[in-house]
């Protein structure tokens, strides 16, 4: 009865090192001894492109020609699954607000924050605030505001202390 058990553990082995080939994944990940890059992998390479195979079969399907036309689609929000270590996360949305491909309120909701209510971009100088909606410029070291919607009535120079 003895063979019988090690030639079953043997068989199950074998059976979970040929299903981690057909699913691109770590044997560790069936294992319990995976790492975080491990399980970063096997989301990245395993489960995603299984997710989007499927959100593509979806659109193909039940979705009308105009409603393709007019931009539905059907997707999976996957960001938790990617997100990995918070270092890295805060990182990331960091270079993203330096870079002014994400806003303070946009990081914050993708985390899950409440939003602060600065609805300014950051135009350079390091002091320079835009608000997108309304069109005003704020200009915090020389308290001037100004507004893109009324630069044509704007003149320059009028308040130039060297007189130039």
């Amino acid at each position: 009865m003895e063979i019988y058990s090690v030639i079953n553990r043997l068989h199950k082995k074998s059976n979970s090192e040929e299903i981690c080939k057909l699913f691109t994944m770590s044997s560790k990940i069936i294992n319990g001894t995976a790492s975080e890059q491990d399980q970063a992998e096997f989301i990245k390479n395993c489960i995603l492109p299984i997710i989007t195979a499927f959100a593509i079969a979806l659109n193909k399907s039940l979705l009308l020609e105009t409603e393709k036309s007019e931009g539905y689609y059907f997707a999976f929000d996957c960001k938790e699954q990617l997100k990995g270590d918070i270092e890295k996360l805060f990182r990331a949305y960091q270079i993203a607000i330096q870079a002014n491909i994400l806003q303070i309120d946009e990081v914050r909701y993708e985390l899950d924050y409440k939003p602060l209510g600065f609805n300014y971009v950051k135009l350079g100088l390091q002091d320079v605030l835009l608000d997108p909606k309304t069109g005003q410029i704020y200009t915090p070291n020389m308290n001037a505001i100004a507004n893109l919607n009324n630069m044509s009535q704007m003149k320059g120079g009028e308040d130039n202390e060297s007189g130039d």
